[in-house]
């Protein structure tokens, strides 16, 4: 007994030391299926205990080699060379989600297809994502777009950081024709309706927060191996006035492929994201970070001159000029130095957009600096506001200019 327990100690730590790829393969029957422990009298069998644990790791992989289980937890076998223990997301039904009665019912759209309502599910303020109505999903079908929650569903269950909007449980109807994912309380809404709704009016300090915030969460991703590409003003949910929390990966697509898939169930980004979306993804080309690179740096330029990219040109008309070799063109209102970004973060070809997220990330982090220095006396107060759409947003874009961000 003892020599098998040394024996599990000893896999346990090559595996957490080593290349996950190296010992445990991906096999090709379900991510859910598990193995049953190994027989307690076999490994103890004469010679048995190296033997069959051996046989485990270097045997062909069957349809059930997903779980194994060394006596430090159940360790689940991902695919892309990537390990980790087991966890669950509850399944629960529609009965559970109940609207408060201490509170006004909130619900606002998030992107294209889904919308998000906040509920009360066992005492937790949660918000719940579902599809909208059906005529908001036409041209599409519903059985395709509901594939959208369920990607999602799957990435939000193996991803995990503090601005990353958290799942908590998925809903699924009676007749399994409706499925809704239970995220953690969103309070306000979406960056969008902050910036275009107007509702709550943020300082300019906050939104500059929230940014930095967003990019954190996308370096992370970036760090896993996913392109997120369809950043909007939709994706980045705001948790309270100082916290932004990342959603909307249905779209998401692993590095190693950069978006290019045989797969013909897979739906291109919607029109309504045509004015973030970087020009390779619209086109449906293989992409890297440098699409989540063009789509922050629309979305600077869109914080900046409260104004959605594009205005508000047609979606196709927006392709079209696409075609023809125009870009999106980074806007003078913009202050330096996020003009020099943003300009080099739209260019139409990848290979063009020299800056990264990490820069946008140390300037952000070095405004936040000298804003808190000098709180209470960089503005008046009612220059640091956003307030109604058009006013007093250029005194406030010459003071930022003037007074922040300058180059050393």
């Amino acid at each position: 007994m003892l020599k098998f327990m040394q024996s599990c100690v000893t896999h346990m730590q090559s595996l957490t030391q080593q290349s996950p790829g190296e010992e445990l393969k991906r096999t090709s029957g379900s991510s859910n299926s598990l193995i049953r422990s190994p027989s307690l009298l076999s490994l103890l069998k004469r010679g048995g205990s190296d033997l069959h644990l051996n046989r485990m790791l270097s045997s062909k992989p069957s349809a059930s080699d997903t779980v194994h289980c060394f006596g430090f937890g159940k360790l689940c076998v991902g695919g892309r060379k990537q390990f980790g223990f087991l966890a669950c997301v509850p399944v629960i039904g529609e009965k559970e989600l109940v609207q408060a009665d201490d509170e006004p019912s909130l619900s606002f759209h998030n992107g294209a297809f889904m919308s998000m309502t906040n509920f009360s599910w066992n005492g937790c303020r949660v918000t719940v994502k579902e599809l909208q109505s059906h005529d908001a999903l036409l041209p599409y079908s519903k059985r395709s777009l509901m594939d959208l929650l369920t990607a999602e569903q799957e990435y939000c269950s193996n991803l995990f950081h503090p601005h990353l909007l958290q799942l908590l449980a998925v809903c699924v109807s009676a007749d399994l024709e409706q499925t809704r994912l239970v995220f953690e309380r969103v309070h306000i809404g979406s960056l969008y309706s902050i910036l275009h709704q107007r509702f709550p009016v943020l300082r300019f300090e906050s939104l500059l927060h929230l940014l930095l915030q967003v990019s954190d969460a996308l370096l992370y991703l970036h760090c896993r191996g996913f392109i997120h590409r369809s950043l909007s003003s939709h994706a980045p949910c705001s948790w309270c006035t100082r916290v932004a929390k990342l959603t909307n990966l249905h779209f998401m697509v692993h590095s190693s492929d950069g978006g290019a898939s045989s797969d013909p169930t897979r739906l291109p980004i919607p029109a309504e994201l045509y004015n973030w979306a970087a020009p390779e993804v619209i086109r449906g080309r293989p992409c890297t970070g440098k699409a989540d690179l063009y789509s922050l740096c629309a979305l600077i330029q869109e914080l900046c001159t409260d104004t959605l990219p594009w205005g508000g040109m047609e979606a196709s008309m927006i392709k079209e000029l696409l075609e023809g070799g125009h870009g999106l063109a980074a806007d003078t209102q913009v202050p330096q130095p996020y003009y020099e970004v943003v300009r080099s973060g739209l260019q139409l070809r990848p290979q063009e957009r020299t800056g990264s997220l990490q820069d946008i990330r140390y300037l952000l982090r070095k405004d936040m600096q000298e804003l808190s220095c000098r709180k209470g006396s960089l503005y008046p107060e009612t220059d640091v506001l956003l307030g109604p759409r058009g006013a007093g947003l250029e005194t406030q874009q010459n003071r930022v200019q003037g007074e922040i961000g300058t180059p050393a």
